[in-house]
């Protein structure tokens, strides 16, 4: 899935328009189906699972911020959607197990006991 295929949307014009992109990425392109919505869950999952500052003072909490990831994340849809043709909002990872919003929720709930006092 990690694989880097033609991107199907590519037409030249722009900076951040890429000629290869993960596979991953053109199998959940188009109408939102019910496994291309799983998919995309799973892959957003891991990727805030993951998500870490790339420098940390002693001390300081390693993670971003809720409203900074939140924020990235309301980036992240409309930039996929112009350039990779996702259909899918934030909207659409919610009120199911294992849902993006229900993790964000759980790990921001996690880490706001850990790291605040």
């Amino acid at each position: 899935m990690l694989v880097e295929v033609d991107n199907p949307y590519f037409n030249g014009m722009g900076p951040d328009h890429v000629e290869k992109v993960p596979k991953a990425f053109t199998q959940v392109s188009g109408a939102i189906t019910p496994m291309k919505s799983q998919l995309a869950n799973n892959m957003l999952v891991d990727w805030m699972l993951i998500l870490k500052k790339q420098t940390v003072s002693p001390g300081e909490c390693e993670f971003f911020q809720p409203s900074t990831t939140n924020l990235m994340l309301r980036t992240f849809f409309p930039f996929m959607g112009k350039f990779h043709n996702w259909k899918f909002t934030t909207a659409s990872f919610s009120n199911f197990e294992g849902c993006l919003s229900g993790v964000l929720k759980s790990i921001y709930e996690q880490r706001r006991k850990k790291y605040v006092s």
